[in-house]
């Protein structure tokens, strides 16, 4: 079982993100009408896969749930500390996911700034009804799937054998990854995206399970239907 960890450790470290940027290379540059719906059936069908390897290998108990000791946890809020953290988390998600699709309705301005800043995704962004229901699919591959490889599985790869890392190192080495996997996003995309993930591992060693990380990460990801720009909201009306 240690060698399948370790080839899919393998595939999220190395292999994974040199076939997105092929995949993504090909996605840009393709003229197929359904090239966006088979590159996102590409994506889940690749990520349950590893998500169902990594299950299968390590025991779905032991991703979804972490035990860490408490003296790699001293940084973190505890008690009612670590309440009033997740509770003030949700309300920055809740703001920072309404507060765009409001502004972008009242603010003209602000509409424009939003799709020029989306402009460079738009080769991976629904722009069809079609399109918007596999996005849907995307969002809740990527909320569980990435939760379990990204936090559960390599979290806890790391801390174990052979590298027996402390909480800490596992948990930004992990977060890295993370990030370099949403290489399409560029060097921005990279870091808001390892940003994120580190603030996922936080949620996951305190709330000491991946459920509340994977609620929030398809909502975040979910979002995206709310700032999509006016040429897609009108293929989406129109489709």
């Amino acid at each position: 079982m240690m060698i399948v960890q370790h080839l899919l450790a393998l595939y999220l470290i190395v292999i994974a993100p040199i076939w997105d940027h092929f995949a993504i290379r090909k996605l840009r540059s393709g003229t197929d009408p359904r090239r966006k719906i088979k590159f996102y059936w590409l994506v889940i069908a690749a990520t349950w896969t590893a998500t169902a390897v990594a299950c299968l290998t390590v025991g779905w108990q032991s991703i979804f749930w972490i035990h860490p000791d408490s003296r790699d946890i001293s940084w973190l809020p505890s008690g009612t500390g670590a309440n009033s953290f997740m509770v003030g988390l949700l309300v920055a998600f809740a703001a920072g996911a309404l507060a765009p699709a409001i502004l972008m309705k009242r603010s003209p301005r602000y509409a424009a700034s939003i799709e020029k800043a989306m402009k460079p995704l738009q080769f991976i962004l629904p722009a069809t009804g079609q399109e918007r229901g596999w996005w849907v699919a995307i969002c809740a591959t990527a909320g569980i799937g990435e939760e379990i490889l990204y936090r559960g599985f390599l979290i806890q790869y790391f801390r174990h054998e052979p590298l027996h890392f402390n909480l800490i190192p596992a948990v930004l080495l992990a977060c890295v990854i993370f990030g370099i996997a949403h290489l399409y996003q560029g060097v921005k995309g990279i870091a808001g995206t390892a940003f994120l993930g580190l603030v996922f591992s936080a949620i996951f060693v305190i709330a000491g399970n991946l459920l509340t990380p994977m609620i929030l990460h398809f909502l975040i990801d979910l979002r995206i239907l709310l700032l999509l720009p006016a040429e897609n909201k009108m293929n989406l009306e129109s489709a």
